[in-house]
């Protein structure tokens, strides 16, 4: 008889993400900031932005840049947490407006 091995299976965690920015609909020229808001992200989250699906930005939680009206901006979360579900998760896309000076 072999000694006995207790296992523990840890759950998945649901990854997600959600963006929202400093305003909107914008003045044209003005910069605007997006903000990451995360489920289950990890300590060594990567975070991609996508402006109209080009990638941009850095490895951040947020992002700044000056848009143009109709640009659609979104983010692509990979958590590194072990176990989870979901995961890369993309966050809503926000499609910017704008007025002219």
């Amino acid at each position: 008889m072999s000694n006995e091995i207790i296992m523990t299976i840890n759950p998945k965690l649901p990854v997600s993400i959600s963006i929202s920015t400093t305003e909107n609909p914008i003045c044209e020229g003005d910069a605007v900031t997006f903000t990451a808001f995360t489920t289950n992200k990890g300590m060594l989250p990567v975070y991609q932005w996508f402006v109209n699906s080009t990638p941009v930005g850095t490895n951040d939680s947020t992002y700044t840049y000056i848009p143009s009206a109709g640009d659609q901006v979104y983010c692509l979360l990979t958590s590194s947490e072990l176990c989870t579900a979901n995961n890369p998760a993309t966050s809503d896309t926000v499609t910017m407006s704008g007025n002219p000076l």
